[in-house]
């Protein structure tokens, strides 16, 4: 709210030099004018600064949450198929076939991904 009503205050400043110096005032009335400017520019840098870290603050943390959340579900499906792929390199019919085969059996159209956090039994 401050800041809102000081940059009314600038704009109304800045106005009235706009107009003295088009209706051709003396040079003093041009340099309030200038310092009127000066003074605008720095309340306008100043407020610009402080608004994105604010705000990238906030969204750090809400993407840091979310990250938490994915990262937590992610291990206990990475969990889940390592189980699972250990019982079945367990049995003699799958206990030859690679990462990928056993992937494509126990994760279907997600093989894929499955096969980069599989192991081996002995690795």
């Amino acid at each position: 709210m401050i800041v809102a009503s000081s940059l009314q205050h600038v704009r109304s400043m800045l106005d009235e030099s706009l107009r003295l110096f088009l209706a051709g005032e003396t040079l003093a009335s041009m340099w309030a004018g200038q310092a009127t400017w000066e003074a605008a520019a720095s309340l306008h840098d100043s407020v610009n600064d402080k608004r994105p870290v604010q705000a990238g603050r906030k969204l750090v943390s809400k993407a840091d949450k979310a990250n938490a959340y994915k990262s937590a579900h992610a291990d206990k499906q990475h969990a889940a198929w390592q189980t699972a792929a250990e019982k079945k390199w367990a049995s003699p019919q799958h206990s030859n076939k690679s990462a990928s085969a056993i992937a494509k059996l126990i994760a279907g159209d997600n093989w894929n991904t499955a096969r980069r956090f599989i192991k081996p039994p002995g690795e």
